[in-house]
């Protein structure tokens, strides 16, 4: 049997996005192309906590210097500043080089580490403590050779007194930019943007602004490439949590939209946000206060102006004495990783959790543990299907270390609405012209189906007898060469 329908009522050509074999599911994009179904899975895995350095430790923050392919936890030791390169193995195993200081002098705080892709630099943000409490900032190229991390000379952008230290890089202008809560100007919200020079380690910033003229506490930043702007959180007068919206602007930065609110609880704790690339959204978590019902998280929506929409709250855990949030978006597993000290039946460990996005929804995961006793200064980094977390062990006298974990997850192309048809006529190059059997038409192109049977659409491309999720009527069998598409 081999009826072939007239082919243009029954058959689709469309330029092909990837390559297509033969014979396999078909979806179209958003750009017009098609690809052959496709997706992947994960299970998850947790390393074993190395120590870093045997130092009391805080003040953590943790970036990924995707140009050498390592890790890099910096945090506060003995009230001193150092940085650690990690290898992260794809068994999570952690080898770690030798701790470097960096800085001049005791006394580096309020730590925020960024990577610059621009530069294929770490850009280290820190109030130099030993330094009248100078607002500065300081330049390390890694050697993945060792595991090694070389600093430039430490660079002072203002006298304010920076805390609640947040940064981000903006790849569109390749800048670094650092928000902060200056204690040496009535706590005004304020922001500066560093340029760096790779020959030799340095950064020059520009004008310092003030972005809120009022007390402005508890802030995290994130960035939004699909957009190039800045999104700022924080807590306005310790009574309003709000946000804005800001680009940079030469060596500055500008508002764009806001103050709006951010969330109804008064006083939030430990803010952080993550930039979902997969759509094009950015999620806001945070400690509520005491009688808030719990700690929420809720998703941020910016259109091609700037102009912030918020999605509703979601709460992810009951409890407000959670602390030490810090999150980071998986390009591989396509979620957001939450990661937090946790409380009542977790004994105060440090717990991760997913958090994924559809529409303006986030959905959390089941909460998981990845540390043996209490965890503080919590931060982590992304890579591949993997994260680095780096914190303080409150139970091994309050000592820095670090854990690779790899992700439980599972991503497809395909969804409940765009499959179209089967693909035929051989195997088609990306780009050039494919031919899709949509519905009615006779896929000859098929192996070992049976005769009389409904196939399903799975979410690896393959079809199979039983509906997958989502659930995607293939078409009907008659056969072992032949299927009926979607009729």
């Amino acid at each position: 049997m081999n009826f072939i329908p007239p082919f243009d009522e029954t058959r689709l050509r469309a330029a092909a996005s990837g390559t297509l074999a033969s014979g396999k599911p078909v979806v179209v994009n958003a750009d017009e192309t098609v690809s052959v179904v496709s997706g992947e899975s994960g299970n998850q895995s947790l390393g074993t906590e190395t120590q870093l350095k045997a130092t009391a430790s805080k003040n953590f923050s943790t970036t990924y210097d995707s140009n050498s392919d390592r890790f890099v936890v910096c945090f506060d030791a003995g009230n001193e500043g150092f940085a650690v390169v990690i290898n992260l193995g794809t068994d999570n195993s952690v080898t770690a080089g030798t701790p470097v200081k960096f800085g001049d002098s005791n006394g580096e705080t309020n730590i925020a580490a960024i990577f610059d892709s621009n530069s294929n630099r770490v850009v280290i943000g820190y109030k130099d403590s030993g330094n009248s409490n100078n607002a500065t900032g300081i330049v390390g190229s890694v050697d993945p050779s060792d595991n090694s991390i070389a600093f430039g000379t430490k660079v002072q952008w203002s006298t304010g007194n920076p805390t609640y230290l947040s940064g981000v890089f903006d790849s569109t202008n390749n800048k670094v930019v650092f928000n902060y809560n200056d204690n040496s100007n009535s706590e005004y919200g304020t922001t500066v943007t560093g340029t760096v020079d790779p020959s030799d380690n340095s950064i020059s910033f520009g004008s310092v602004v003030v972005w809120n003229s009022a007390r402005s506490r508890y802030i995290a930043s994130s960035y939004d490439p699909d957009r190039n702007k800045i999104i700022v959180c924080y807590t306005h007068s310790n009574s309003v949590n709000q946000l804005r919206v800001r680009r940079v602007n030469g060596t500055s930065t500008t508002a764009v939209t806001g103050p709006i609110t951010a969330s109804a609880d008064n006083d939030w704790r430990y803010p952080t946000m993550a930039y979902d690339t997969k759509n094009d959204k950015t999620l806001l978590a945070w400690k509520g206060a005491g009688g808030t019902g719990g700690s929420k998280t809720r998703v941020i929506s910016l259109d091609s102006d700037g102009a912030a929409t918020l999605g509703s709250e979601v709460t992810f855990d009951s409890s407000t004495s959670i602390a030490y949030l810090d999150s980071v978006y998986n390009a591989t597993a396509q979620f957001v990783v939450l990661v937090h000290k946790g409380k009542g039946t977790n004994n105060n460990h440090g717990v991760f959790k997913p958090i994924s996005i559809s529409g303006t929804t986030p959905t959390v995961g089941s909460e998981v543990s990845f540390a043996s006793g209490e965890t503080n200064f919590i931060t982590v980094a992304s890579r591949d299907a993997q994260v680095c977390v780096g914190f303080e062990d409150d139970d091994d006298s309050d000592y820095s270390k670090a854990i690779g974990i790899t992700l439980a997850y599972s991503t497809t192309t395909l969804t409940s609405e765009n499959y179209i048809g089967m693909s035929s006529g051989g195997q088609v190059a990306s780009g050039s012209n494919a031919t899709v059997d949509i519905i009615g038409t006779v896929n000859a192109e098929q192996s070992s189906l049976t005769a009389g049977q409904q196939y399903f659409v799975q979410t690896d491309g393959t079809i199979d007898l039983t509906a997958d999720n989502p659930s995607v009527f293939a078409g009907t069998a008659i056969s072992a060469t032949e299927l009926v598409v979607k009729a």
